[in-house]
């Protein structure tokens, strides 16, 4: 018979299988999107414009179930890491063993991606985050105006596509 530290230790091997079934099953879908797979598998980005759209996909430890976070990076930025500044969502991206239930949680964050991700990276327009009423800071924004303006400092933008693991 097996010890109860056995049965968990199997119990947690099944469930990160699982994650990364549904976490490769999101990327294939993600492929439409233009959205890369990048930095530790669980970041998607896409360069636009002096800014990258990103989206990264947290695995709860406590149990089989997701949380997608969207959010924006100013290349230019000088911030030491990324920041997760746009919406997120959990609701529908649990799991169980059951194959169709690994397709239904990845379809669930493909549609968060796919419908309310898309819709929030197309209002990021850079010129519209560098107006004094974006939601930017007011260095992160006087930053992308430097961008814009032609003045990128190449560390800044360096630093950035490193972090979301660009490699340019």
């Amino acid at each position: 018979m097996l010890s109860h530290d056995a049965i968990n230790a199997d119990k947690q091997k099944k469930e990160r299988s699982n994650a990364s079934k549904v976490m490769r099953k999101f990327a294939r879908k993600l492929d439409t999107l233009d959205l890369l797979r990048k930095r530790q598998t669980t970041w998607f980005v896409r360069e636009a414009d002096h800014i990258a759209h990103f989206i990264h996909v947290h695995k709860f430890k406590f149990g089989p179930c997701f949380r997608v976070h969207l959010g924006i990076r100013v290349l230019n930025d000088d911030f030491e890491s990324i920041a997760l500044n746009g919406p997120d969502h959990t609701q529908g991206l649990e799991y169980t063993d059951d194959e169709a239930s690994l397709e239904v949680c990845a379809t669930a964050m493909y549609d968060f991606a796919r419908i309310k991700g898309e819709d929030w990276f197309n209002q990021q327009e850079p010129s519209l985050l560098a107006s004094d009423h974006s939601w930017l800071t007011d260095d992160t924004r006087n930053l992308l105006r430097y961008a814009l303006n032609g003045h990128s400092n190449s560390e800044n933008v360096h630093r950035s596509r490193a972090l979301l693991g660009l490699g340019k």
